[in-house]
């Protein structure tokens, strides 16, 4: 992959061996080569299997993703690409014959802001809602009391999600999530949290790692 100069800068497809795509205002040019098609062998077709488990687990969150991976992108890489990356690199366990995603592991967020301490999440309100708690850390390392919370509630099996990109200050040590139907979700909603914080002089959110806090 190559950036794209002169003449190609704007064109967009395919041309000769080459795709021509734009990512961040800058158009790159990927060569690509036309083989007969080989049959998969078994390790490939595993492999296969972990690329489609991390796409789907991903693609259903894809707006928490897009945020909580903001600041981790970069020149041909979307925030998808890389927490792609980490969970293909990160979370998964081999079995015989095949490699089985594990949530726990999953970031939904990535980088350098001072994540949560002390999270958990319960059911409340006749169980209808689910309450988020942590300590409030202000001041260990970049924490700051007016940093805001990024909650989610995933289902994994139905693929519904209950989230908040940006909810209650740091300071402010819990916030509710309301849950449609909770009688479906009970016992298979995976929780995460992290924090994000406005930089105004950026004009960008810096992001903490995201922590896993359970199945509820």
């Amino acid at each position: 992959m190559a950036k794209a100069e002169g003449a190609g800068k704007d064109f967009r497809g395919k041309k000769g061996n080459s795709i021509y795509y734009k990512v961040k205002g800058k158009t790159y040019a990927k060569e690509v080569s036309e083989k007969e098609p080989k049959e998969r062998t078994p390790l490939q077709k595993l492999y296969i299997s972990k690329f489609s488990q991390t796409n789907t687990y991903l693609s259903r969150i894809k707006e928490v993703i897009d945020f909580g991976f903001q600041d981790a992108g970069s020149g041909m890489k979307f925030p998808i690409d890389v927490a792609s990356g980490q969970v293909m690199n990160n979370a998964f366990r081999e079995e015989p014959g095949r490699f089985v995603l594990q949530p726990e592991d999953v970031l939904i967020s990535m980088g350098v802001l001072t994540g949560p301490n002390g999270g958990s999440v319960r059911w409340i309100e006749e169980d209808s809602s689910v309450l988020f708690e942590w300590e409030d850390n202000s001041g260990m390392g970049s924490a700051k009391s007016t940093d805001r919370a990024l909650l989610l509630l995933y289902n994994a099996e139905d693929g519904k999600s209950f989230y908040v990109l940006q909810g209650n200050r740091r300071k402010e040590g819990k916030m509710e999530i309301g849950i449609s139907f909770p009688q479906l979700h009970k016992g298979k909603l995976h929780a995460y949290m992290a924090f994000s914080a406005f930089n105004r002089g950026r004009k960008k959110y810096k992001i903490s790692n995201s922590v896993y806090l359970g199945l509820i």
